[in-house]
């Protein structure tokens, strides 16, 4: 009696646990921005721990106890529910029942892209398949009808909303992982049911390789839904290996990835290599939209090829040793999509490959009861890590989410004008929270227009040189160039005003090389001659700006070409 209690006790912890873990995705802080993750990091560790002691608990109750828990199913059961919230949560939002968090898309479940959103139901769903193509899960059999029902609602509803999150990268991970359970575990489900016979297996590979090349081929048509975003992460991969070294951290030197490739990008076009095509699709991320060559870019091959060989090693160890094919699918998936986007920026697919690590040393520690003693020890260590990383980094946190909640009320004061007084209040919360002044783009780009508003021009460029490092917009050197070009008309000596115009040509130019497509820094461009008394310079400018053909026509260029088509008109004149 004790036993059972005991059992069932364990497996329900096991399944809040999890459930909490995933959960993560649901954290929010209203006082935060919508796109920002730090409160679901602070939510993250304290969960994964409390996952980690139980399955340490589990581990030993079965060593003492030598009672069987079915951990890997009750982590089955806890992914699955998250996906049915998930998708019953975007199927609220289509139907107008429940607010998007992206104003510009109507999807987007308890995520700020559809992106990453499709890509978290993506992984969930071979899953689902897996559940519903297995002979025999466990003993119990209303516990298994149970888990079947609800990998069918699941598969449906997931089914149904995918499509809405027009996102190709979690479409191509979704079907290839489909693919690959089905091709795992169909053999066996059709020989349950004693529909298998010998000349089935030549047909059945005939037919996953016939339907691997219609996938294929529809996926290849995809492509051409959006082009531009295609091509444009073509031109950021292209440019991210050519600038991929064999060892190195950005970190180290104080960049982020968006700040170290929009140098990567500036250079790459000052250079003379990119095409028409390229310019047109150019952009400023903030991702690489591939985790590995990010890591490459960010680290250097090396450790880059480190990870490949690691999730190589952990699909074969899935598939050959646990012989868990739902988990494979799920890492398969995630692979898949992180070859296209950029998951690992979220807390919630960290807790979906750590319950498919799970799943699988559950697996393992089931199957090959002679290993027990090794896997208490490394769920022990692994609790041990989890607690310790939690208690280093949960100030730092804590001191973030600070930040970020007196930034919001320093906006205030930035959104109503009264940009002096804003400065001074940004000033006071780079001072408290050094962390949100290092690493938000935002922040800092406001800071810096804030005091460029105020007429602080040396200390608005020590801002935006901070935020060159952090990001890839244009916009930055744009903002330093007219620092330079105001601070000049203000200046009494020649030889002080040139250099102050030459720096300004300078950041125009870097800014204009950065993103050939923008209209902008052409404009400012020639402004800044007609101010500077560079007449020929400003013609060539000039017909440049009226030339441009801008990837979005607004408004805002057309003005800009008309006041340039005045000023090109009074030189001529």
């Amino acid at each position: 009696m004790v036993k059972r209690i005991g059992t069932y006790l364990l497996k329900g912890s096991v399944c809040i646990s999890a459930l909490a873990l995933m959960g993560v995705a649901g954290v929010e802080d209203p006082l935060l921005p919508v796109d920002v993750t730090v409160v679901q990091w602070l939510w993250f560790w304290p969960c994964l721990s409390v996952l980690m002691l139980v399955l340490t608990v589990v581990s030993l109750w079965t060593r003492c106890w030598h009672e069987k828990i079915e951990v890997d199913v009750v982590l089955t059961g806890a992914v699955l529910l998250t996906g049915l919230w998930q998708a019953m949560l975007g199927l609220l939002q289509v139907y107008g029942w429940e607010t998007s968090r992206h104003s510009l898309y109507a999807v987007t479940g308890s995520f700020f892209n559809p992106g990453p959103y499709s890509g978290f139901l993506a992984v969930i769903l071979p899953l689902a398949v897996d559940v519903l193509l297995q002979e025999r899960m466990i003993g119990n059999e209303r516990i298994e009808k149970a888990l079947r029902g609800l990998a069918w609602v699941t598969l449906f509803v997931v089914l149904c909303i995918l499509p809405a999150g027009r996102s190709r990268a979690a479409w191509i991970a979704a079907l290839l992982s489909v693919l690959w359970v089905c091709r795992l575990r169909l053999p066996g489900w059709l020989k349950y049911r004693g529909l298998w016979k010998k000349s089935y297996k030549r047909l059945s590979n005939w037919i996953f390789i016939g339907t691997l090349a219609v996938a294929g081929i529809g996926l290849f048509g995809s492509f051409f839904l959006n082009t531009d975003s295609a091509n444009g992460r073509l031109l950021i991969w292209k440019v991210c290996v050519d600038e991929m070294k064999p060892w190195g951290s950005l970190h180290a030197e104080g960049e982020t990835f968006g700040g170290a490739y929009g140098k990567w990008q500036e250079d790459y076009f000052a250079s003379g290599k990119g095409t028409l095509a390229e310019e047109k699709v150019a952009g400023s991320p903030e991702y690489a939209f591939n985790e590995f060559i990010e890591i490459g870019a960010e680290y250097g091959w090396v450790p880059m090829m480190f990870v490949v060989l690691l999730a190589i090693w952990v699909l074969v160890i899935a598939v050959r040793y646990a012989r868990n094919y739902g988990a494979s699918g799920m890492w398969m998936a995630l692979l898949v999509f992180s070859c296209f986007s950029y998951p690992l920026h979220f807390p919630a697919f960290w807790a979906l490959a750590i319950l498919v690590i799970m799943k699988i040393l559950s697996t393992i520690s089931a199957c090959r009861t002679h290993k027990s003693n090794k896997m208490f020890f490394t769920f022990v260590c692994m609790t041990m890590g989890c607690l310790f990383l939690y208690a280093s980094n949960v100030k730092e946190w804590k001191e973030r989410v600070n930040g970020y909640r007196d930034w919001n009320s320093c906006q205030l004061l930035y959104r109503c004008g009264m940009y002096k007084e804003a400065a001074v209040d940004y000033g006071k919360c780079a001072l408290a929270t050094n962390r949100v002044a290092k690493e938000e783009p935002r922040f800092l780009f406001e800071w810096g227009r804030a005091l460029y508003k105020a007429g602080n021009y040396a200390e608005a460029r020590d801002v935006l040189g901070r935020l060159e490092k952090c990001t890839a917009d244009p916009m930055v050197l744009n903002l330093q160039g007219r620092c330079f070009a105001d601070e000049a008309e203000g200046m009494k000596f020649d030889k002080d005003k040139e250099q102050a115009f030459e720096a300004a040509e300078q950041c125009y130019k870097r800014s204009s090389n950065r993103l050939p497509g923008r209209v902008y820094p052409y404009y400012l461009l020639s402004k800044l001659y007609v101010a500077w008394g560079k007449t020929e310079k400003m013609k060539l400018t000039a017909r440049r700006v009226l030339e441009m053909k801008p990837k979005v026509v607004s408004p805002a260029t057309e003005e800009m070409k008309r006041e340039i088509s005045v000023l090109l008109n009074e030189c001529m004149e």
